[in-house]
Formats: structure tokens, C-alpha cells, sequence
């Protein structure tokens, strides 16, 4: 599973993640506004999870990409920043699931690019 977001994820979303091989790109504590910075700084304490985001510039894509066992791959992509405090708040946010192979290379060539900073040609 890829996780590419501005925060850490929260709440049961981790409890999920944590039993999958993963990969979790969100913005490092230093990316972020000095409020932000402690959010994300004590989530990463709590849960154990680290970033693999190691650019300077700030991360403000969301998205997840599923891989399956059998070779099928899903996506879900938005607004939400797939953290807890914002469902808990009553933020309305919109994403699209999809399963289409065209939408989820370009997820996926976007984090390789501008995520990873790996050229793909």
C-alpha cells in the first residue's frame, strides 16, 4: 500500500495500515508550519510510523494505491488528508476510487516525479 498525503494518517486508517506492507509519504515535521510541525512530530511518536519523504518542498497531494496479491491494483484519491481530527471536525471532503490502470500509472508516475524526485525516462 502508498500513502502519499500532507500528514501522517490517524485513527483506524493506521490500525490498517500497520498490518500491510506499506510505504507512507507525508510531510516531514521541518515541512511544516510550527503548529503542523508538533502535530505531526508527536503522531510519529505515537504510532512508530516514519515518512519517506525526504524533499525540501511541501507535500499537499492525497492519495492511496492499493496492490493486491492477485496483481490488481485500486486508488483513492482527493481532498481528505486521511486524518482523524478532520472526520472528527465535520470537514466535507470528496474522493474518487478507481480501479482504471491509465488513472492509477498517473498516481503513480506523479509520486514517482514529484514525490521520490525519480526520473522516469
Amino acid at each position: 500500500m502508498l500513502l502519499v498525503s500532507q500528514y501522517r494518517p490517524t485513527g483506524e486508517l493506521v490500525k490498517v495500515i500497520s498490518e500491510r506492507d506499506n510505504a507512507l509519504w507525508f510531510n516531514p515535521p521541518r515541512n511544516a508550519s510550527p503548529a503542523n510541525r508538533v502535530l505531526i512530530a508527536s503522531s510519529m511518536k505515537w504510532t512508530g510510523h516514519r515518512s519517506m519523504f525526504t524533499r525540501d518542498r511541501y507535500l499537499h497531494a492525497k492519495a492511496m494505491v492499493f496492490f493486491r496479491r492477485d496483481g490488481a491494483r485500486a486508488t483513492i484519491t482527493g481532498s481528505h488528508i486521511f486524518a482523524e481530527g478532520g472526520v472528527r471536525l465535520g470537514t466535507r471532503e470528496i474522493a474518487l476510487e478507481t480501479h482504471r490502470t491509465g488513472t492509477i500509472d498517473q498516481i503513480l508516475g506523479f509520486h514517482a516525479r514529484n514525490v521520490r524526485g525519480v526520473d522516469e525516462d
